[in-house]
């Protein structure tokens, strides 16, 4: 958490002459930022254009797995040396990448392109660095779908739809607990309640992701208010 003019947040889009404090008394001053004209972007089956940072690691799966971390588990790793992309697969080098290059991860075919940046304008990405396809988001309590462009209709069910449902309905940030009452009406203790509500979106974040939808939809402000995280595009309404 970083805080910006007073007030917490996980993450933000820099802009000169912001201010962002990292703790009481220490801050950093944006004074210009500069974003190329076009990104480098890694694509796979499932998986949207996942532009690339510093470091990258990759697992198999469906959709891939994508971190923008260094992880020893994973069987590739991609870097940059300057403007170079590099790899490493299962341990053994894989040399430069270049744009339009392809790579087979354990039957899964890769492939490295670039992406326009809007004349320099970065482009909506969440933070692990995934593209953001707009979103329609529609909620009818006990299930939600959510369409995106050339993409399978995603429906979820149970207590992650009502989770959905009731921040649709809200519309702004609220307290986790009124939301938590509405899904779980019957009286519990606050320990039960706080268990219930942590593992249930912990849950409904992890189907997120695995759909390639990204997990910060639902936005913690760090201060016990949740909502909705629509990007530009994006569109949730209550279908009743």
């Amino acid at each position: 958490m970083v805080a910006v003019n007073g007030t917490p947040r996980s993450e933000v889009a820099l802009a000169p002459a912001m201010s962002i404090e990292l703790a009481p008394s220490l801050a950093i001053d944006v004074l210009r930022v500069s974003v190329p004209a076009r990104l480098r972007t890694l694509t796979a089956p499932g998986l949207p254009p996942h532009v690339l940072g510093p470091v990258t690691s990759v697992s198999p799966g469906s959709p891939v797995q994508v971190s923008a971390r260094f992880d020893p588990q994973a069987p590739l790793h991609l870097w940059f040396v300057g403007a170079t992309l590099k790899g490493s697969l299962h341990g053994a080098p894989v040399g430069e990448l270049s744009v339009g290059d392809g790579l087979s991860l354990d039957g899964i075919e890769l492939r490295f392109d670039t992406v326009e940046t809007d004349t320099g304008n970065t482009p909506s990405t969440n933070i692990e660095g995934t593209l953001l396809t707009p979103l329609e988001i529609v909620g009818r309590y006990d299930s939600v779908e959510i369409r995106r462009q050339s993409e399978p209709t995603v429906t979820f069910g149970g207590v992650g739809a009502r989770i959905l449902s009731e921040l649709i309905s809200i519309g702004q940030p609220t307290s986790w607990r009124s939301i938590a009452t509405e899904v779980w009406p019957s009286p519990v203790t606050d320990v039960e309640l706080r268990h219930k509500w942590d593992s249930s979106l912990s849950r409904l974040r992890r189907k997120l992701r695995g759909f390639g939808i990204r997990g910060d939809l639902i936005s913690a402000d760090g201060s016990g208010c949740v909502q909705l995280c629509l990007q530009p595009g994006d569109t949730a309404r209550d279908g009743g």
